[in-house]
């Protein structure tokens, strides 16, 4: 029994040391959001790079099409700086708020990174493949409880 235990418990506890990014609360401002559901893992290296040097940093739940990343309100600075940086060396396609403000701020329009413009924040509609996909998972899941 402990061995089950030991074997359940310690990746557990080693996945956590590895990916540990501190808990950011209400306090937290969004430093970048993904262009729709189609570019969702294009944060994950701009998530990497802030946890590396030190920031901490989450990912709030997706809605609308979008998935923030959110800092501390005094990190915003650094983290925009480390964020343009690997969103270039990654070409990343992502969107990079100018100001610790929310929606109330412009956002830096990245694709395939480089700054193609500046918009006010907005949601973007998923795309007819995106829509196709999630209606044939959703039929399959359908076909798989009866």
């Amino acid at each position: 029994m402990r061995v089950w235990i030991l074997i359940g418990i310690f990746p557990v506890l080693l996945l956590g040391c590895a990916s540990h990014s501190g808990t950011i609360g209400a306090q937290g401002v969004d430093i970048a959001v993904n262009l729709g559901f189609e570019h969702d893992r294009e944060l994950e290296p701009i998530q990497s790079a802030l946890i590396s040097a030190g920031i901490p940093c989450n990912q709030r739940a997706m809605s609308c099409n979008e998935a923030p990343l959110v800092v501390e309100r005094g990190d915003f600075e650094r983290a925009r700086l480390i964020a343009v940086e690997t969103g270039i060396r990654n070409s990343l396609t992502v969107r990079l708020y100018t100001s610790p403000t929310g929606w109330d701020s412009l956002l830096e329009v990245w694709e395939a990174g480089r700054k193609t413009r500046e918009e006010s924040h907005k949601l973007y509609p998923l795309s007819e493949e995106t829509v196709r996909s999630i209606k044939a998972w959703n039929q399959g899941q359908g076909e798989q409880s009866k």
